[in-house]
């Protein structure tokens, strides 16, 4: 069996489960593009502020000289006078309203109830939304990688065997798996599903409850297992497993409950990667890929399938509720292609949309806003496909960590950056 280039970039997503959308779509000439666009504007941006700056200066000079020559100032210090002016240039191009933090080694961020995390190798540290230092735990992890989940954040060594589970400062549990983790999730009642490497077949999922004990385990020998989500209201396993068995790469979902070795249900999506998916309010599942964003009940019957046939940037979910589509189609105004927000009811059918008349990175849902990030801009929209603010950055921006009042968090390629909206 012969696997394209573009299936193994998906393929690799699995390894560790922490890459953007943007990276899995094969839209390279409109990344190209978009970074040169970026550049340019970088450069005219500093271009013109230098400008600014030096006709400051010389409107400053020619202002001081013209009030000498008029002997309107006495025992005046020129140089003085300068250097207070380019002190003052320096402050305002500060921007107070917006500061970065930049780490001191590698570290990732997650947004957990009114913290911002950083994980380290050798340490937890919670910070409030302008990185004061509020409470700290050490540790040793390889790999951290953090999930979040109501009241709960998970905080598991990829490649390692341990598990965090904290409710707040509080350390719930500390979980010993036993052999090496390869992903993990964790279910708004504290319960944590791991899948390990095991000798016994490809893939091996256990589940935890938020005391630390092992409620469930299940061998999986037909095909690897790249996700698994425990839903806490109707006590069911969901799991998404990479099928390779046949001509195509492709996706098998399945749900378990801890009685039977055989699934409830299986559906199979040949030629389909859906590497993001999740459970809705409603119990039902989803799942978005380079092809399509598909929706099935939790019984396994498909509820709808919308396919992308121009292209997509990018999918997300507003408050568990919500499905949103940003692809490129037709504008009904000006008949250009244009990036479209679309966001779905419970039937997959479009209610509102949003029209972006340029590129995108990428797309999320943070705080119940739909953030549309194009590389040095992200505009925030409603679920009703409103534009609510903008914010922008003279530094690329990676992806929206939060969004508190008038306060937005990025992550940045060096750490992260904190402006106002």
């Amino acid at each position: 069996m012969q696997i394209s280039i573009k299936r193994i970039k998906i393929a690799k997503l699995f390894e560790v489960d922490r890459w953007y959308m943007a990276e899995i779509f094969d839209f390279e000439e409109l990344s190209d593009s978009r970074q040169e666009n970026n550049k340019r504007r970088s450069k005219k941006r500093k271009k013109f502020f230098a400008f600014l700056f030096v006709l400051v200066i010389c409107g400053t000079i020619f202002l001081v000289c013209g009030m000498y020559a008029n002997k309107r100032v006495l025992n005046f210090d020129i140089k003085t006078f300068t250097q207070s002016v380019i002190n003052n240039i320096t402050k305002t191009n500060t921007n107070n309203s917006s500061q970065r933090f930049v780490p001191d080694e590698v570290s990732s961020f997650y947004e957990y109830n009114d913290y911002i995390v950083q994980c380290k190798s050798n340490e937890v540290i919670y910070y409030d939304i302008y990185f004061k230092k509020i409470w700290n735990k050490n540790v040793t992890l390889r790999e951290p990688v953090a999930r979040v989940n109501g009241d709960y954040l998970a905080i598991g060594d990829i490649h390692g065997k341990e598990i965090f589970l904290l409710q707040g400062t509080n350390i719930k549990c500390q979980i010993d798996v036993g052999k090496e983790i390869i992903n993990f999730d964790i279910a708004r009642n504290g319960y944590i599903s791991v899948i390990t490497d095991t000798k016994q077949g490809k893939s091996e999922v256990t589940v935890f409850t938020e005391k630390g004990e092992k409620v469930y385990s299940h061998v999986f020998n037909d095909n690897f297992v790249i996700s698994a989500k425990y839903n806490s209201n109707n006590k069911q396993l969901y799991v998404n497993k990479l099928d390779t068995s046949g001509s195509e790469v492709g996706t098998v979902f399945e749900a378990y409950n801890f009685t039977d070795e055989k699934p409830i249900f299986s559906l199979s999506k040949s030629g389909h990667v859906y590497p993001f998916w999740g459970i809705l309010n409603d119990d039902s599942i989803y799942g978005y890929s380079e092809q399509s964003f598909v929706s099935f009940d939790k019984n396994g019957k498909e509820k709808w399938n919308n396919e992308f046939v121009n292209g997509v940037y990018g999918c997300a979910v507003v408050s568990d509720r919500y499905p949103v589509i940003a692809d490129a189609d037709v504008s009904t105004v000006d008949n250009k292609m244009k990036v479209m927000v679309k966001i779905l009811n419970d039937s997959g059918k479009q209610k509102n949309k949003y029209e972006y008349g340029g590129n995108i990175k990428n797309i999320c849902s943070v705080d119940g806003l739909i953030c549309l990030n194009t590389g040095y801009e992200v505009l925030f929209l409603s679920s009703s496909g409103e534009l609510k603010g903008k914010a922008t950055s003279d530094t690329e921006i990676l992806d929206v960590l939060c969004v508190k009042n008038n306060t937005v968090v990025f992550k940045i390629k060096n750490g992260i950056m904190i402006s106002e909206i």
